[in-house]
Parts: C-alpha cells; structure tokens; sequence
C-alpha cells in the first residue's frame, strides 16, 4: 500500500468519524517506534516470564473452578440440619444455635414460593 492510498484511506476514516481528527497520520504510525520488539532475553528474564504467565493461567483456572452447579432447597435444608447439629454437640450455644433460624426461614420461604397449588378442577376430576 502506498503512501497515498494510505492518507486516503486515513482522509476517509476522520471524515466518517472512525478517527478523532486531531490524529495526524505519521504521528498515529511512528507511536511505537520506540518499544523494543525484538532482541534476546536472558534465561532469567524468560523464566520469569513464564512463571508470570503460569501464576495468570492459574488465576484463570481458580476462577472457573469455582462455579457450582446450584443447590436445591432439599440440599440446603440437609446442610442446614448438618449445621445446627455441629452446634448442638460442639459449641452447645443456644444464641448461635437460634442464627441457624433465620436461614432456616429463607430457605422456607424460597421453597413456598416455587409450589404450585393444584387447579381445584383436577382436584374434582381425581375424586
């Protein structure tokens, strides 16, 4: 591609506003002349740039570790009864055996909210 397809190409992309036009084209070209894009790295230097890719990665594999499938409010109520039942027989506290309540409660409620009561029409047909 030529310089001049180039600029108007540029020309092109300010005037659909794709390109703020305070950019100069040379300057938006020559941004990066002075990063370093080649050379070669000592052993050290691509050891830890590996062991900083790996640390990301592990990072990354953590994250998707930690999604569960959900729970139902069967399970929730067996956790529950687990619970209160290590504070029955290890901590013998009645105040923190009665926070136990109020999970208890929304767990409850939840439960309630996903019944459906059956139409009385199916009721009668069943009789």
């Amino acid at each position: 591609m030529g310089k001049e397809e180039l600029s108007t190409l540029w020309q092109e992309l300010r005037e659909m506003n794709v390109i703020n036009k305070s950019i100069i084209l040379n300057e938006y070209i020559s941004v990066d002349n002075d990063l370093i894009t080649e050379g070669t790295l000592a052993i050290e230097e691509i050891v830890a740039c590996v062991h900083d890719t790996s640390n990301e990665n592990d990072e990354i594999a953590d994250e998707t570790e930690l999604e569960l499938p959900p729970v139902s409010n069967h399970e929730a109520i067996q956790a529950m009864n687990i619970v209160r039942r290590y504070i029955e027989k290890n901590l013998d506290d009645s105040a923190v055996l009665k926070m136990c309540d109020k999970p208890d409660n929304v767990i409850a409620v939840q439960r309630l909210k996903k019944m459906k009561q059956s139409s009385l029409f199916y009721y009668q047909i069943r009789n």
